[in-house]
């Protein structure tokens, strides 16, 4: 039996971002293959899975999994699991790993370059653009794999400051590889694709983005960054969930400043105040690359 096909058959029973199958990996004789062939008599012997999750296991079957491995493949997609040597391996020491990723264009070697998210407001100010672009092109010029979501706003400049740079780019969804959500930004995913970038999602189906998938899409950008840069972040905005996600993952947190004073910055200068790192260029993010990622050490 290919793994991956267990590694699905988990994650449609728990759902994206629930870090059990990770755990039964880890804790069960065999891992999760040893998990799947022990049955519902084996299931019930794991600490941490409820009544619900029990009912949820067979609900979805194995032959079901394969079916579902068998057509993201016809499709051209990637499907990496944590048995996969392209698995991510910043993935790996989060909480909740994703228990499988689809992925569209050139899968990145994650390992080869530091990856740097670069996300912000989708109703961003031209300054706040114009900056995004600018850091995405340096990060890009630099070395850097660039990180970002495909809202319209400071990710679509980001990402296409690093694609006019030539640079590596993914995008993260959170939605299936085949949904047109978001329409805006259509165009950037195609030119992503044509560019030798990748499109990555934990949704094998998912036209439109379902309760949480935001959420569990922005874990995956700074999961898969050894820092994140975040430009223009309200008070209250989406923006600041990352800087959560961040900190819960003992990753980098840099703040584009922006203009002095301006509202749209309130949430930027509370960070920087509370001890974020301030950058205004790709530059000061790069600076700080573990020599690691460069191969060095």
């Amino acid at each position: 039996m290919d793994s991956r096909v267990v590694w699905l058959w988990l994650q449609e029973a728990f759902g994206p971002g629930s870090p059990l199958p990770c755990q039964i990996a880890e804790a069960f004789p065999g891992g999760a293959v040893g998990f799947c062939r022990a049955g519902p008599s084996g299931w019930r012997k794991m600490p941490g899975l409820t009544g619900r999750h029990l009912q949820a296991l067979p609900a979805f079957s194995l032959d079901a999994a394969q079916n579902r491995l068998a057509q993201a493949l016809r499709l051209g997609w990637q499907v990496v699991t944590p048995s996969c040597p392209s698995y991510p391996e910043a993935l790996r020491n989060l909480y909740n790993p994703p228990a499988a990723l689809y992925g569209l264009g050139h899968w990145p070697d994650f390992s080869a370059a530091p990856a740097v998210g670069l996300v912000g407001a989708r109703k961003a100010l031209s300054h706040s653009r114009e900056a995004a672009r600018r850091i995405g092109g340096e990060l890009a010029k630099g070395g850097a794999l660039v990180v970002s979501g495909a809202a319209g706003g400071v990710d679509c400049a980001a990402l296409s400051g690093a694609l006019e740079a030539r640079g590596q780019t993914v995008s993260v969804l959170p939605v299936s590889l085949d949904s047109p959500y978001p329409m805006e930004t259509a165009w950037l995913r195609r030119k992503i694709l044509n560019q030798g970038g990748a499109l990555v999602t934990e949704y094998f189906h998912a036209p439109k983005p379902v309760p949480g998938a935001f959420r569990q899409r922005n874990r995956l950008i700074t999961g898969l960054s050894f820092g994140v840069v975040l430009v223009q972040a309200g008070i209250r905005s989406g923006t600041m969930l990352y800087a959560g996600c961040a900190a819960a993952q003992d990753r980098e947190v840099y703040v584009y400043p922006g203009p002095p004073e301006a509202p749209e910055y309130s949430g930027s200068r509370l960070l920087l105040e509370e001890g974020a790192a301030p950058i205004e260029s790709g530059a000061n993010v790069l600076q700080d690359c573990p020599p690691y990622y460069w191969g060095r050490s």
